[in-house]
């Protein structure tokens, strides 16, 4: 009974993280479209090498951004297998566009770019982790 106990509260805290990672990213998103001057609306954008790119760049990464924030918000509200692995899914796609942008492009700030994709590396594990621990429900009859 504890090792569920302890599973149980180590998925609450994943789903937490997850679900408040999500909605940091759709606030930004939102900043980055409609208030492009604050703090939140740049943080996105100043990781890339040449700032304010253009308004089309800005506007396809914030719709980026809103996107996997959405999927990470709606999967941190409910645990289930599927929401943890297209958590997941997000953060891995996101470590990959950002290692290419700071390694192989060299358009992102290097320690910017790299703290992003070392962060989204150790969500998606986090995330792989926790589905791994909930019963499969195909499995119990």
């Amino acid at each position: 009974m504890e090792l569920l106990y302890v599973t149980t509260y180590n998925g609450m805290i994943i789903d937490t993280l997850i679900c408040i990672n999500g909605l940091y990213d759709i606030v930004c998103s939102v900043c980055i479209l409609y208030f492009p001057y604050t703090h939140l609306g740049k943080l996105h954008i100043s990781c890339f090498r040449h700032g304010r790119v253009c308004g089309a760049f800005n506007r396809a990464l914030a719709y980026w951004i809103f996107t996997y924030g959405a999927v990470r918000a709606a999967s941190g509200f409910r645990t289930s297998k599927l929401g943890y692995i297209l958590s997941c899914i997000t953060y891995a796609i996101e470590a990959t566009a950002y290692f290419n942008e700071t390694e192989i492009v060299k358009s992102c700030q290097k320690v910017k770019g790299r703290f992003v994709w070392s962060v989204s590396i150790l969500f998606a594990l986090l995330s792989w982790s926790a589905q791994s621990v909930i019963p499969n429900p195909a499995l119990a009859h």
